[in-house]
């Protein structure tokens, strides 16, 4: 069963190896339940971006593009004001490589091979962190007579 949060959230996949993003899109789409919108590139990502960027819950970006890197197209959405979560994902596991990330804006960093359940739950624990709240009804308070 799918969380309301997670289930059809639009979410925005930039990976270029073509084996690596159709197996994230049929994860992110068949077991996640989002509705995914794939590019292979920084310069497609920032022409939806600009189109229809605001629609989108969370972005999954891939580090290495062939027209560019994955944390600067992250640094380029925090600068234009976007504040959707960014998940990175990345053959480059080392510290100064991950703490690029987070310096570029990510939410997270996840190192390739990675587990699709992992990508799943890390995916929702950001939607979870950003999705609207609903404000708690003050509790009622009886006064003795």
């Amino acid at each position: 069963m799918h969380s309301p949060i997670v289930m059809h959230s639009p979410i925005l996949l930039v990976e270029d190896d073509a084996d690596v993003r159709s197996l994230l899109f049929e994860a992110l789409t068949d077991v996640g339940g989002f509705l995914v919108y794939t590019v292979e590139t920084v310069g497609a990502a920032q022409a939806l971006m600009a189109g229809c960027g605001d629609s989108f819950a969370a972005a999954v970006l891939d580090v290495g593009l062939p027209d560019g890197d994955g944390r600067d197209l992250c640094a380029s959405l925090r600068r234009q004001g976007f504040r959707l979560p960014v998940i990175l994902l990345s053959g480059l596991g080392g510290e100064d490589d991950i703490v690029r990330g987070f310096e570029a804006g990510a939410d997270d960093y996840l190192v390739k091979p990675f587990g699709i359940a992992e990508l799943l739950a890390r995916l929702a624990a950001q939607l979870r962190r950003t999705a609207p709240q609903a404000r708690p009804t003050p509790a009622r308070i009886e006064r003795a007579a």
